[in-house]
């Protein structure tokens, strides 16, 4: 849901913030309160000034979702990349063959190729699986809709 007034400061001081894609706006003031100020309808919903679209693009929400669950689900999925306890062992691989000591296999042939390659492995023309920097399947882009 909404985050109105002090709950919008201390959701950014946080260190991550995920934002449902609609009907959970950051924000300080509610548009009808704004509009009364300016003395006209500027906006017509809270989305407008604290929804993804200006918290996403500015870099205060780090990722989105479409729904509760799947905030929660982004939640735990973060979660299980951290030890149980302070100084504790970290999670174990899910595929032993992704030893931490592994090479980066995937090497752009061209300027044109996206970088987050390297980081996330690709299969190539052959149908070879080249390795990146992080576990298969585990890249996800966190502020992907800022800059």
């Amino acid at each position: 849901g909404r985050n109105v007034g002090i709950g919008a400061y201390i959701t950014r001081l946080g260190q991550r913030v995920i934002q449902k894609v609609t009907g959970a706006p950051i924000l300080l003031t509610g548009y009808q309160a704004l509009n009364r100020l300016i003395g006209r309808d500027v906006y017509k919903t809270n989305d407008e000034i604290g929804g993804i679209d200006v918290m996403h693009k500015n870099g205060i929400s780090h990722d989105t979702v479409r729904d509760d669950i799947e905030g929660c689900e982004r939640v735990v999925e973060w979660l299980s990349y951290i030890p149980e306890h302070r100084d504790g062992p970290l999670p174990i691989l899910s595929d032993p063959a992704e030893t931490p000591n592994r090479p980066v296999e995937y090497v752009p042939l061209s300027s044109t190729e996206d970088p987050r390659l390297m980081l996330t492995g690709c299969v190539d023309s052959s149908g070879k699986w080249l390795g990146g920097l992080v576990d298969k399947g585990s890249f996800q882009e966190i502020l992907d809709g800022w800059a």
